[in-house]
């Protein structure tokens, strides 16, 4: 709960706050928990995670989402078939963005919104990482790319995606 949890939910939950309830996607979503506050607003919550274990947290979390193991770049959903998509702290894991984007705006419904928090370049810059637990149990780090501002902006705006808001932690 701390770290840069603490410092995305507040702006994330900003960002959703208002919103009407609707079909909603929490791509990569990890044990759940912006499913688990989707979910606690009225949405009908699908998750998607290439984690079974971290699927099983978060199935326990929301009992009435669906989620599916699946890749962002091959997300398991019909044309225009959610209305907001929140990726929280994932894309920073990602090689490239733009299939990813392209993804999220194939799915998301015209007039949705997309929510994207992630850590910023300049953390992975000065080393911070992920460290886990292989299928093993053995150590592993999580791999990690620098992606800049304009990385997210180039694809998003090229796919039709409009920029209403953007913060930086300070």
């Amino acid at each position: 709960g701390g770290g840069l949890f603490a410092a995305d939910e507040p702006v994330v939950a900003e960002c959703l706050d208002g919103r009407a309830p609707g079909v909603a996607l929490d791509a990569a979503c990890g044990t759940g928990r912006f499913a688990e506050f989707l979910a606690g607003r009225g949405h009908r919550v699908i998750g998607v995670d290439s984690s079974p274990h971290m699927l099983a947290h978060a199935r326990r979390r929301v009992p009435g989402g669906a989620f599916h193991v699946a890749e962002l770049d091959q997300l398991p959903l019909a044309d225009d078939s959610v209305d907001v998509v929140v990726c929280a702290l994932a894309l920073v894991h990602v090689p490239r963005l733009q299939p990813v984007l392209a993804e999220f705006a194939r799915v998301l419904r015209p007039g949705g919104d997309l929510v994207i928090s992630d850590v910023h370049h300049e953390l992975v810059t000065r080393g911070s990482v992920i460290k886990a637990r292989g299928p093993e149990g053995e150590p592993r780090i999580a791999a990690t790319y620098r992606h800049q501002l304009g990385d997210y902006l180039r694809p998003a705006l090229s796919l039709g995606l409009q920029v209403r808001r953007c913060e930086e932690p300070t």
